[in-house]
């Protein structure tokens, strides 16, 4: 009465061979049914021990759920006899099954999110304009000639266009004195169409990053690194005035895609000021509970793999591996 697998049988007229090829984890064994027929075809569909839905082009086959380990799996003729009904009834002649559980991987979708957020500030651009006759200005301060900066910088530009937000870039040369940026940064800091001030970090080693962003005037510091707005942001029941961007954006990215951050355990990798630091900062005002694995953590590997919400921000590529996130976590990868 039971088919083992590998064994060729025959039900209804139709001839048919089942057999079994477990998942390198040993959590889905895809069945290549071979069977002949009137205008039927060879195919293989998937089964996983757990409940969850076959679908194509929105036909849905029921699921069924396995009572025995796929050591011992063997399948009966009744089970055989109603996966083939059901293919043939929703699928047709060609069938091509995807299993779609909790387990399936989804993709954020963060380039999508970003023309949602672009569209609004537009509009409160054009509203802005309309009211007071001014729209907001951005200065942005580029030292030297380095290639992703000058990615960064022109991105910005881009994307003040886009929104109809004015945008002015003062350059510099890579062996400019402290004095020079200071002087860029004061120049900007009395200009009333200038609302925001951006110094592109990193600058080159022999600037003093600190005393430049010291300069900088606290209600135009959209970066967010100045140490007052930095302090503020590390301390519960103060707010920054400004919080730096990307950090922002891995916590609007986890918020608009619904993933829960209020009690869950969160491992950022890498701790820089730019991305690092900040990051865990905002997930903690989130209530997650927060980790920060670093260049001199023990078993990044296995603290990371507890994580239920992963930020990658170490700069190394390939450093995160598939055997590092647990099945449901959410990844944020920054570079």
């Amino acid at each position: 009465d039971k088919c083992p697998l590998g064994k060729q049988i025959r039900i209804e007229g139709l001839e048919f061979e089942v057999s079994a090829t477990p998942a390198p984890r040993g959590l889905v064994a895809f069945f290549p049914v071979h069977f002949t027929g009137k205008n039927r075809s060879s195919n293989l569909f998937p089964l996983e021990f757990t409940r969850h839905t076959y679908t194509r082009s929105y036909n849905v086959i029921p699921w069924i759920m396995s009572p025995l380990s796929h050591e011992a799996l063997e399948l009966t003729k009744l089970f055989c006899l109603k996966v083939l009904r059901n293919i043939l009834f929703y699928l047709g002649n060609v069938m091509m099954i995807t299993a779609f559980n909790e387990q399936t991987p989804t993709v954020i979708d963060g380039k999508l999110m970003a023309t949602e957020i672009r569209s609004k500030i537009a509009d409160q651009v054009r509203q802005m304009k309309k009211c007071l006759g001014k729209v907001p200005g951005l200065a942005v301060i580029l030292v030297g000639q380095r290639r992703d900066s000058l990615t960064y910088v022109h991105n910005k530009i881009i994307a003040c266009e886009e929104v109809g937000m004015k945008s002015v870039v003062t350059e510099l040369p890579t062996d400019c004195a402290d004095a020079d940026v200071q002087n860029a940064v004061m120049r900007f800091n009395k200009d009333p169409s200038i609302h925001g001030i951006l110094v592109q970090l990193p600058l080159p080693q022999h600037l003093d990053e600190e005393k430049i962003l010291d300069a900088l005037c606290l209600e135009k510091d959209v970066d967010g690194f100045h140490p007052l707005n930095m302090g503020n942001l590390s301390l519960r029941g103060r707010e920054p005035l400004f919080i730096p961007c990307t950090p922002k954006a891995c916590i609007e990215l986890l918020i608009r895609s619904g993933v829960k951050i209020m009690g869950k355990k969160a491992v950022v990798i890498g701790r820089s000021n730019i991305v690092g630091l900040p990051t865990s900062l905002l997930l903690q005002r989130h209530h997650a509970t927060v980790t920060i694995v670093h260049a001199f953590t023990e078993n990044p590997e296995q603290i990371t793999s507890e994580a239920d919400i992963v930020v990658s921000a170490a700069g190394v590529p390939s450093l995160v591996r598939g055997n590092w996130i647990k099945s449901g976590a959410t990844v944020i990868d920054v570079g």
